[in-house]
C-alpha cells in the first residue's frame, strides 16, 4: 500500500473468468527438439547417400593412389550435404536460440585467460564473487545492498576441492583476492565481471559459479591470454573473440577438402553435425574452444597429403592445447617402432651402428619427420607459454587441476570409464537430492566407488582396443590411417566431457578407405540423437543415463571400426583400376 488502508483485509470479489489461452506452438517450430529431429534426419540422409551412391569410384587426381573419387553427380550430392551439415552445426543461424555468444562458457575462458596470473586455476569463482559484492562507483546504496545480499546467499564451487561451499568466509576476507591484483587490474576485473553478470538472469548467474572453473592448458593461454587482454569485456570485444572459432571451423572444412576431397570432407562434417554429445550448444559461440579440433584435423590432413613435418607440428599443438589428441601419435609411433626393429634386425654390427643406419633409412624418414615436427613445435610453444603464464609453476597447478577433475564425475562424461562405472541402481534420478548441500554428492561417490571396482575390466578392454589399433596400422601402414585409428582409441583410454567427442570427425575420415566406417559413425549419430529425444516410453531422460548409453554405443561403433581395419576386407571393395 502507498498509504495505510482503512481496512487491512479488503473483501475481494471472486468472479468466473474465461480460461487462459496460450498461443499454440507449431510442431514444426525451430527449437531444441525440432533441431534434433532434423539432425537425426540428416544422419539418415548421409547414410542413404553412402549406401546408395554408385559403388564404382574413380581415382581422385588430387588425392593420390587409393584416394576414393566419385562421379560428378555424386560429388555434387556430397557437396550439398556437406554444406547442409555445416549450416546444421550452426543451427541455421539460430545458434543458442536467441544469442550467438555463449556467455557461460566465455565467462570462464575469457576471465580465466585474461587474469590467469591473478586467478590461476582455483580462484575464478572466489574473486568474481568478491567483485560481485564490491560497490561500484556511483551505485546506489540499495542496489549495492541487494547485490551483496545475493552474493552472500550464493553457494560456489571451491575449485581446490570441487565441492560447493558458502561464501561467508570468502566475503569476510575479500583481501585474499583483492591483494593479488594491482588497483588497475582489479578495476578491470570488476568491470569484466559486471559485463558478464549483466548478460545473465540472477538464477543463471548463480549457476555459473557451480560449474568447474577454467581448465585450459598453459599452451592454450598463449593465444587465450594475448587475445583476451586486447580490451575490456564489451559486446564488440566478446563478439569479435567469439568469431575466431567459426573461422577455425571454416579452415577445418578447407583442409578436409584439400586432403580428402569433397566427399571425404562432407562425411566428416556430417558426422560432426549429427554428433549429439558435441552439439553447438556446448561450446559454440564461446572463446577459442575449437582450436584443438582444427589442429587435430589438420594433423591428419597433412599426413594424408605427405606433409609429415607439418602434421607432427599440428599434432603437437593439438595435444598441448587439450592433451588427449596425443593419442593420434599412436600410429606414427607404431610405424617408427616397427621400422626400427625391422631395420636393426636386418643389419649387422654393433648396436649403435645398426641404430644409426636404421634412423638414416628411407623407410623411417616419414615417421621421424612427424616427431621432428612435434619436437620443434613443443620447443617453441612450451617456453612461450612460460612467458605468458608467469613461470613453470603453472604446469604443476595444471596437473593438480587435471587430476582433481579426473576424480570428479560429471553427468556428461563419456568414455569406457563412464560405461564400466554405471550401475542401474546408482543413477542420478535415484541419488540426486536438491535439498542436500551438494545435490550430486551421493551420485558422485557411487560412481567413484564403482570405478575403483571396475579398473581391471576397463584396463583389459583398453588393452584389447590398443592391440586392434596396432593390428589396423600393421595392415594398412599409412601414417594418417594410424593417426585416425589412434583417435578411435581415445574413449578407451580417457574419460572426457561430451563436447570433446567432436574428435569423431577424425576416425570418420577412415570411410575414404573403408566405407563402413562412415556408415557406422552416421548410425551412431542417429542413435545418439534418438536417445536424447527419448520418444518412446521407458527411455532414459536424465542426462547421466543418456550420456552413458551414448558412450556405450560410441565404444561399440569404434570397436567395430577397429576390428574392420584390423582383420576384415572392406564391405565395398574399390575398383581394381580407375573408372
Amino acid at each position: 500500500f502507498c498509504t495505510e488502508p482503512g481496512r487491512w483485509e479488503p473483501q475481494l470479489q471472486v468472479v468466473d473468468t474465461p480460461a487462459a489461452r496460450t498461443p499454440e506452438r507449431s510442431a514444426w517450430r525451430w527449437n531444441d527438439t525440432s533441431s534434433r529431429w532434423w539432425e537425426l534426419a540428416l544422419a539418415l540422409l548421409g547414410l542413404a547417400l553412402l549406401l546408395g551412391a554408385g559403388r564404382r569410384r574413380t581415382q581422385h587426381p588430387a588425392g593420390g593412389a587409393g584416394h576414393p573419387g566419385w562421379p560428378a553427380r555424386h560429388r555434387g550430392l556430397f557437396a550439398g550435404l556437406g554444406l547442409l551439415a555445416a549450416l546444421t552445426y550452426f543451427n541455421f543461424g539460430a545458434f543458442h536460440f536467441g544469442s550467438f555468444i555463449h556467455g557461460w562458457d566465455t565467462f570462464h575462458y575469457y576471465l580465466g585467460a585474461k587474469y590467469f596470473r591473478e586467478l590461476s586455476y582455483d580462484r575464478l569463482y572466489d574473486c568474481a564473487t568478491v567483485a560481485d559484492a564490491t560497490r561500484e562507483p556511483g551505485e546506489t546504496e540499495a542496489s549495492f545492498a541487494a547485490r551483496r545480499a545475493h552474493a552472500e546467499r550464493r553457494k560456489i564451487r571451491d575449485l581446490r576441492t570441487n565441492v560447493l561451499v558458502p561464501t561467508t568466509d570468502l566475503l569476510a576476507h575479500p583481501e585474499r583476492c583483492i591483494t593479488r591484483f594491482t588497483p588497475e587490474r582489479w578495476r578491470s576485473f570488476r568491470h569484466d565481471v559486471a559485463w558478464f553478470r549483466g548478460r545473465e538472469s540472477a538464477a543463471r548467474w548463480d549457476e555459473v559459479f557451480g560449474d568447474h572453473g577454467f581448465n585450459a592448458t598453459p599452451v592454450w593461454n598463449i593465444a587465450g591470454s594475448l587475445l583476451a587482454n586486447t580490451g575490456p569485456a564489451s559486446d564488440r570485444q566478446i563478439g569479435l573473440l567469439a568469431l575466431i572459432d567459426p573461422l577455425y571451423f571454416a579452415a577445418m572444412a578447407g583442409v578436409l577438402v584439400w586432403a580428402f576431397g569433397i566427399p571425404g570432407a562432407a562425411v566428416g562434417l556430417l558426422v560432426l553435425a549429427t554428433d549429439f554429445p558435441a552439439r553447438f550448444f556446448w561450446t559454440g559461440g564461446a572463446f577459442l574452444r575449437w582450436d584443438w579440433l582444427f589442429f587435430s584435423v589438420a594433423a591428419v590432413a597433412c599426413l594424408r597429403r605427405g606433409r609429415p613435418f607439418l602434421g607432427g607440428a599440428a599434432l603437437a599443438y593439438a595435444a598441448l592445447l587439450r592433451i588427449f589428441p596425443v593419442f593420434l601419435a599412436l600410429g606414427p609411433a607404431a610405424m617408427l617402432g616397427a621400422g626400427l626393429v625391422r631395420e636393426m634386425r636386418s643389419g649387422e654390427g654393433p648396436f649403435g651402428a645398426r641404430l644409426r643406419r636404421a634412423l638414416g633409412s628411407t623407410a623411417l624418414r616419414p615417421p621421424l619427420r612427424v616427431f621432428a615436427g612435434a619436437l620443434v613445435a613443443a620447443a617453441l610453444l612450451v617456453p612461450a607459454s612460460l612467458a605468458v603464464i608467469g613461470g613453470p609453476g603453472a604446469y604443476s597447478h595444471f596437473l593438480t587441476n587435471t587430476v582433481k577433475h579426473q576424480r570428479t564425475p560429471l553427468t556428461n562424461h563419456m568414455g569406457l570409464r563412464t560405461v564400466v562405472s554405471f550401475r542401474p541402481g546408482e543413477v542420478g534420478r535415484r541419488l540426486h537430492s536438491e535439498s542436500a548441500p551438494e545435490p550430486w554428492a551421493r551420485w558422485k561417490e557411487a560412481r567413484l566407488a564403482a570405478w575403483e571396482r571396475s579398473r581391471g575390466v576397463a584396463a583389459g578392454i583398453a588393452l584389447a582396443a590398443l592391440v586392434l589399433v596396432a593390428a589396423g596400422f600393421v595392415r594398412h601402414r599409412e601414417l594418417w590411417i594410424g593417426a585416425a585409428l589412434g583417435a578411435a582409441f581415445i574413449p578407451f583410454a580417457v574419460e572426457l566431457t561430451s563436447y570433446y567427442f567432436a574428435f569423431l570427425i577424425v576416425p570418420a575420415l577412415l570411410w575414404t578407405v573403408r566405407r563402413e566406417a562412415g556408415i557406422a559413425l552416421l548410425l551412431l549419430g542417429a542413435c545418439g540423437l534418438f536417445v536424447s529425444l527419448a520418444p518412446l516410453a521407458g527411455m532414459p531422460t536424465w542426462r547421466d543415463e543418456q550420456y552413458t548409453l551414448i558412450a556405450l554405443a560410441t565404444l561399440l561403433v569404434l570397436l567395430f571400426v577397429l576390428l574392420r581395419f584390423a582383420f576384415a576386407r572392406p564391405l565395398f571393395q574399390p575398383p581394381s583400376r580407375p573408372v
